[in-house]
């Protein structure tokens, strides 16, 4: 998978396709653990060998960009999941948003659970689209849930 990833072009700009995919590819990166995938769409000024800057907590508030940077540094950082938790909740909450404008669909969002989920929580990846509907269907209904569901493995 990393080899095709490599040799897929992507466009920030362009048809909602473009954008989707340019998106899931990078977030891809992240969730493989690829830097060389995810660091020019994040617009990291750092070089490869270098950790991104991390900043706890931040909101993207519906740029994709951030919101890949803030993913990336807190995975290549290994920050606690609380540290990105706003930023996964607010993408949850804005995805109808997301999938309107043509930014994210629904395996983009896959991405950014197992980036949250299996790098950064430290959870078995069979349990990432478990763990996303939980949360995904708790919000719908109005309800928090923690960030790793406390008692599940």
């Amino acid at each position: 998978m990393v080899q095709r990833l490599r040799g897929l072009r992507t466009y920030p700009r362009g048809s909602d396709a473009d954008r989707r995919w340019h998106f899931s590819r990078a977030f891809a990166g992240v969730a493989l653990g690829v830097r060389a995938i995810y660091r020019n769409p994040a617009a990291a000024d750092v070089e490869l060998d270098e950790l991104m800057p991390f900043t706890p907590r931040m909101l993207y508030e519906n740029n994709p960009q951030a919101l890949l940077a803030h993913l990336a540094a807190g995975a290549e950082n290994r920050v606690p999941i609380e540290d990105v938790w706003p930023a996964f909740r607010e993408v949850v909450h804005n995805f109808p948003y997301h999938e309107e404008v043509g930014d994210f669909d629904g395996a983009c969002l896959f991405w950014i659970a197992r980036i949250v989920h299996h790098q950064i929580g430290g959870r078995p990846l069979g349990q990432t689209a478990d763990w996303l509907s939980r949360h995904f269907n708790a919000w719908a209904d109005g309800r928090e849930l923690p960030p790793l569901l406390l008692g599940a493995s």
